[in-house]
């Protein structure tokens, strides 16, 4: 639920978006 709220919240700021995904992708299970 947070991570998408991240994404979500990172898309509006295009700066901070490939940030959050990397961030995202991270917690992700490998």
């Amino acid at each position: 639920a947070v991570a998408r709220t991240e994404i979500e919240h990172g898309y509006r700021n295009e700066g901070t978006a490939p940030l959050v995904f990397t961030m995202t992708v991270a917690e992700l299970p490998s």
